[in-house]
């Protein structure tokens, strides 16, 4: 028996045999006096405030998973206050909180209680077409000196098989618990383990009331850097999971993977006479194996509509046949189906076209990379297919609607997939995909008053991983949402940014590219000093901070992807005024990690200025002992980006600007 047959037939005989259990929240216990008094911690004696405790339960013996997260902080000084003066709480459509409580202690013994009234949910921007939704709160009284605690509930009706627990937070940790309670499974050869990272081995052993502990003491505060590996292998964290356990060793244990990997491709994605018919309709015998595929592709991601979306309509009547087992005759039918079913649906019309076309599962690298001597069923994750081209493979997801055949989500790039196989282990590497698949490319054409202000017309294109971000962010949008996000953006830079008019083609198609436009202006952009104007040629530039502030790094650097940038501006000056430094900033040699160029003109009859930015970035990043090489690169380009410009009014021209 498959694993997945295992878990989804033991969470069957779990429902019918697992009572209903009522759990009354314990007291809340006052601080203790030391709480007040204790020295600042000693891992980060700087830090505003730190966390004395915190601890998630996590019950999932009874109907429902119910989370009951605890938190006990003190805020040493005025720094301490931004983590604390509002409380969000992140979840998504699935979790329902409830029982939101807070309490504010005094060191004199008083303390300010959490009105229920002033708890508020409501929802947030949708990221990748995932309905989120933040609970948030401000605890009251906060203070330098106080002890704030908070704790709250959160239910989801469906529970897990896989827990990924990282210990550290975004401040000094004294003491943390993860408690555990899963689902009982009764299935054959299934077992509980638990993986850890950066910290020993926790023994797997439950209390009387059945839950595993999972605890640590004396964190250092979790601090982001930009472009990090997985947060769970770089900071103390576990994972807990179910697996069966019949492996003896990692490349057995993928060589059966692969096998039951291929059973359930000979089960489900078979060639029936409706899945031929439709592959012949599609593709041409005289086709190459490329195109055949981004063929069938192409009609798979732009006309089954995909229920795991959140942006996918759907009518009660429909949704009712969104059930288990499916077969591919019945997804073409409806033009309907889940991830999983698309993914199969895709396969079993390749493999009508003669294809070699298999079931493959890719490897999430923002959760855990791949290695030779891990054999775990939580590394390879997401269905996807894989169609033979001569020597190499072809990946596809269907199921990810803006990317056409052969590119992956980044997240699944640069790693390593899983194919079905009767026979052997086959794991292969999915390549990074070149960094001109993902370019973005912006033309302007700009008109600088004698104000300072300029004003003009942008065209954004985008594709690869560039536009995949820009069409999940704006295709459920209104077109009044979408110029809320994006002016949010461009005021991020230049406060005083307005857009003035926008229109945004082909935000919501599957195929058709990407094109935004718009016309801008932005008052006292360039800079006016008694008789001079500077200005930075790189308009959309201006603003924006350095891809890495600090001169320090703890961990690798690991770029998402590899992608390509190009700006085309043309800026027209304003009457009364003329260059006066006119250099140019000049490129940067980068050899095998990239290209950066820039090209400045003047055309002196047009009184125009002709700017041009080419920047490709092409290698995946590196060890913490390269951070210095490419945070100097980055550095360079943002100086080069920041350049700027000088006029000077002529001694003809009027004083007054003319606006």
């Amino acid at each position: 028996m498959s694993i997945s047959l295992a878990l989804r037939t033991a969470c069957v005989v779990w429902f019918l045999v697992t009572p209903w259990r009522m759990h009354a929240q314990a007291d809340w216990p006052a601080p203790a006096p030391e709480d007040f008094t204790s020295a600042r911690p000693s891992l980060d004696p700087e830090a505003g405030a730190e966390i004395l405790f915190y601890e998630v339960s996590m019950d999932e013996g009874g109907l429902d998973a119910v989370w009951t997260h605890t938190v006990r902080a003190r805020i040493l000084d005025e720094r301490g206050l931004k983590h604390f003066a509002k409380i969000e709480i992140l979840h998504d459509r699935g979790a329902t909180i409830r029982q939101v409580e807070a309490r504010t202690s005094r060191p004199d013994g008083t303390s300010a209680i959490l009105d229920r009234s002033d708890v508020f949910t409501r929802d947030l921007v949708k990221v990748q077409n995932s309905g989120l939704k933040v609970t948030s709160f401000a605890p009251p009284g906060v203070e330098p000196g106080v002890i704030v605690e908070y704790r709250y509930r959160e239910t989801r009706a469906r529970k897990s098989f896989y827990w990924p627990l990282a210990f550290q937070r975004d401040l000094p940790v004294r003491f943390a618990r993860f408690k555990l309670r899963p689902a009982q499974l009764f299935a054959v050869n299934v077992s509980l383990r638990c993986l850890t990272f950066n910290h020993p081995p926790f023994p797997l052993r439950t209390d009387g009331d059945g839950f595993f502990t999972f605890e640590t003491t004396d964190l250092p505060a979790w601090k982001n850097e930009p472009m990090q590996p997985p947060a769970l292998a770089t900071q103390r964290s576990v994972i807990v999971y179910y697996t069966q356990a019949s492996a003896t060793s990692p490349a057995m244990y993928w060589k059966n993977a692969s096998a039951d990997l291929h059973r359930r491709m000979e089960a489900s994605a078979r060639a029936t006479r409706k899945v031929k018919a439709l592959a012949a309709s599609l593709i041409s015998p005289t086709d190459s194996t490329a195109t055949k595929v981004a063929k069938l592709h192409d009609h798979c991601r732009s006309q089954l509509s995909n229920a795991s979306r959140d942006t996918t309509r759907i009518s009660p009547e429909l949704r009712k046949k969104l059930v288990p087992g499916r077969s591919v005759d019945d997804v073409i039918s409806d033009s309907l189906g889940v991830n999983d079913d698309i993914v199969i649906a895709f396969t079993a019309l390749a493999r009508a076209a003669g294809l070699d076309a298999r079931l493959a599962q890719a490897n999430d690298r923002t959760v855990i990379f791949y290695n030779e001597t891990l054999a775990e069923p939580f590394v390879f994750t997401k269905l996807i297919a894989a169609v033979r081209d001569g020597n190499a493979w072809i990946f596809c997801d269907p199921t990810a609607r803006y990317l056409p055949a052969g590119l992956l989500e980044w997240k699944y790039c640069g790693t390593s997939a899983l194919i079905a196989d009767a026979r052997q282990a086959l794991i292969v590497p999915v390549e990074l995909p070149p960094a001109h698949l993902s370019r973005t490319h912006r033309v302007g054409s700009f008109v600088l008053r004698d104000d300072g202000t300029i004003e003009g017309k942008v065209t954004e294109q985008a594709t690869g991983f560039a536009e995949l971000a820009v069409k999940n962010l704006l295709d459920a949008r209104s077109p009044e949402e979408r110029k809320t996000l994006l002016l949010a953006g461009l005021q991020r830079q230049m406060p005083e940014a307005e857009l003035v008019s926008l229109t945004v083609e082909n935000a919501d198609s599957p195929i058709a590219p990407l094109v935004i436009t718009f016309q801008l202006r932005v008052p006292h952009y360039a800079e006016r000093t008694g008789s001079r104007l500077f200005f930075q040629p790189a308009v959309l530039r201006k603003g924006m901070p350095p891809v890495f502030e600090s001169p320090n790094r703890t961990r690798p650097v690991l770029f998402n992807h590899l992608y390509e940038e190009k700006d085309e501006y043309e800026i027209a000056l304003p009457a009364g005024y003329s260059l006066e430094a006119a250099s140019s900033p000049g490129g940067l040699d980068l050899g095998s990690r990239g290209r950066f160029a820039i090209g400045l003109g003047y055309l002196e009859k047009k009184r125009t200025i002709y700017y041009t930015r080419d920047f490709s970035w092409g290698i995946v990043g590196g060890g913490v002992e390269h951070y210095g090489p490419i945070k100097q690169v980055f550095d360079v380009v943002h100086a080069k980006d920041n350049h700027a410009l000088t006029l000077k009014r002529d001694e003809s021209a009027s004083e007054k600007p003319t606006g």
